[in-house]
């Protein structure tokens, strides 16, 4: 038996795939730093740039415990912003509301501690838009503390409002203190 390698018939080495405007090394606009009479360099900001200021992200994460009744729909507030570009996270009310219609990506995470130890369990986790699901994600946990997350890529029209809202088949917390940057929501947007 020969040990070369066959290739498929119709089969070829692909190249990645560009949009038709984009020729790879030729995109990037050279800016050139600057320096001072000591040496320090300093490249120009955006806005002396006239680059389009379109980005948008967050990332909140729940500090201290949140209680959660069995088989309650409840809303996840993530009470700390980590990041907040454009201040379109609301703390207090758990919403993300873009100022930009666009396409955005989002993950949100919570950690679950029982009241009861040793139950199994599941854990639901959704990100809705103007009170609709659009990504949901259910776990089972054999009674101990439980990770669940989801996320999801959406086109969003500004004033849109995004949330994440949670539900367990059994009481307990909604815990931070194993590793408090888990239990997080973050957006970006895309495009």
């Amino acid at each position: 038996m020969s040990s070369r390698k066959r290739r498929r018939k119709g089969y070829s080495k692909s190249s990645p795939l560009l949009a038709p405007n984009v020729t790879r090394g030729l995109n990037r606009q050279s800016i050139a730093p600057t320096s001072n009479e000591q040496g320090d360099f300093t490249v120009p900001a955006a806005a002396e740039l006239d680059i389009a200021q379109t980005t948008s992200a967050f990332r909140a994460v729940r500090t201290g415990p949140d209680p959660l009744a069995a088989l309650t729909f409840t809303k996840v507030l993530y009470t700390t912003e980590r990041l907040d570009i454009n201040s379109e996270y609301d703390t207090a009310t758990g919403n993300f509301i873009p100022q930009q219609s666009g396409i955005y990506s989002f993950n949100a995470s919570i950690v679950f501690l029982p009241s009861v130890l040793g139950q199994t369990y599941f854990i639901e986790l959704f990100i809705r838009v103007n009170g609709n699901v659009i990504a949901s994600a259910f776990d089972y946990f054999p009674g101990n503390e439980g990770y669940t997350d989801v996320s999801a890529i959406v086109q969003l029209q500004a004033g849109d409002t995004v949330d994440v809202i949670t539900r367990s088949g059994v009481a307990g917390t909604i815990n931070n203190f194993s590793t408090p940057d888990r239990v997080r929501f973050e957006g970006v947007r895309i495009s």
